[in-house]
């Protein structure tokens, strides 16, 4: 049976690396606080003009530099906890048991940038997994990792034709959160809209002219009368494509005249973009 992290030995040293960071923290957060605001303010302390006394303002740079110092051993601490964490966690990615792989990915989600060193692990999870909860959640933390290496790159592309929407919207999603010009990610972000996925409208967006080819997906949206928020966010995306959405002009003209105020105002802002 596999021992949860929490109550591993890596886990148990994450713990107190964590609380350590967290002491450090607060005492450069203590040190901080002591500094006189006017100190902080004053660009030119040691000019003759100054009429703060060079004893206080030596004593606010001593405090200063000690702010510097504990946090530079808060971040020690939190990475060398987080480092062990991202290698146990991505140990446990391999387990025959399907909830310690969701947590795990789940977990390794949650650390972003400190989960670096099980890049390889999750991008094989968000490929390989027998499970598609894992599939998608690794892809997911691939995006939130936020470092586009080649086995990120590689992983996510192959899920973009996984058996599984979710899977697919979540590789699309983080895709396009490493590189916002990645257009590759489009044809499934179309479907995912046409599936009713507001998260996909606003993510096509984010490409901006990228995005060119799913104008006319888009521009359906703009057609949802039970959804003003359907509407706003497409119209949104729409303004971000920019003149390469000239084609939903009339539809956004129409929507000017909208009930609700947000809509109306999203149509007006993307149809000036679109004719600028």
């Amino acid at each position: 049976m596999t021992i949860p992290f929490e109550n591993s030995r890596a886990g148990n040293d994450f713990a107190k690396c964590t609380r350590l960071a967290g002491t450090v923290r607060l005492l450069a957060m203590a040190n901080c606080i002591q500094v006189s605001p006017a100190v902080i303010e004053k660009k030119s302390c040691h000019s003759r003009s100054s009429n703060i006394p060079r004893r206080a303002v030596a004593a606010a740079n001593g405090r200063l530099r000690l702010c510097q110092v504990l946090v530079l051993i808060s971040s020690w601490f939190t990475l060398a906890g987080c480092s062990d964490r991202a290698t146990e966690l991505s140990q446990q990615l391999s387990s025959n048991e399907v909830e310690l792989r969701r947590s795990a990915a789940r977990s390794l989600a949650e650390m972003e940038l400190a989960a670096s060193p099980a890049i390889g692990a999750i991008a094989d999870a968000a490929t390989n997994d027998a499970d598609a909860d894992v599939r998608r959640l690794c892809a997911f933390a691939l995006g939130e990792i936020a470092t586009e290496t080649d086995e990120s790159q590689v992983a996510l592309k192959q899920a973009l034709q996984d058996k599984d929407a979710k899977v697919r919207a979540t590789a699309a999603y983080s895709i396009v959160k490493l590189n916002p010009h990645d257009s590759t990610a489009v044809p499934v972000l179309i479907e995912s809209v046409k599936a009713g996925d507001l998260k996909a409208i606003v993510v096509l967006g984010q490409l901006g002219p990228a995005a060119r080819d799913a104008v006319d997906v888009l521009t359906t949206a703009l057609q949802d009368r039970r959804h003003n928020l359907v509407r706003m966010k497409a119209a949104q995306s729409l303004e971000r494509i920019g003149p390469a959405a000239a084609s939903a002009v009339p539809m956004l003209k129409q929507l000017a005249n909208d009930r609700d105020v947000d809509v109306r105002h999203a149509a007006s802002q993307a149809i000036a973009a679109i004719e600028r």
